[in-house]
């Protein structure tokens, strides 16, 4: 995480990896072909296989998001996804889970509130 002025913004260019072995935490840069999501806070990031999906989040002002990027664990690539259907609307703070072959997302508010 870095600091802005009391804000928590995720800093997506440097993630940390804790190896659970050993409890140590270490630096796993992300490969330089892809392309990471924008900065953003209240997102949600859930698990499917070696893949993070994260979900959402708003900008620094309150600018919401709906979109899904994949990270893959195993080369550290980002990717966004094409979805189809009707998305859930833009949202930050909310709660999401992977169940089977589906995700769920709940809650969470958009730019004009809850």
């Amino acid at each position: 995480w870095e600091l802005e002025v009391g804000r928590a913004i995720l800093n997506l260019s440097r993630p940390n990896g804790l190896t659970f072995s050993t409890l140590t935490w270490t630096d796993r840069p992300y490969s330089p072909t892809s392309t990471t999501p924008s900065p953003r806070r209240g997102h949600s990031l859930t698990v499917l296989g070696h893949q993070v999906v994260l979900f959402g989040g708003s900008d620094d002002l309150w600018h919401v998001f709906n979109d899904i990027h994949l990270l893959d664990t195993e080369c550290m690539s980002w990717c966004a996804v094409a979805t189809s259907g009707t998305p859930p609307a833009g949202r930050a703070f909310h709660s999401a889970d992977i169940v089977g072959r589906l995700m769920f997302v709940f809650g969470g508010r958009h730019e004009h509130g809850v």
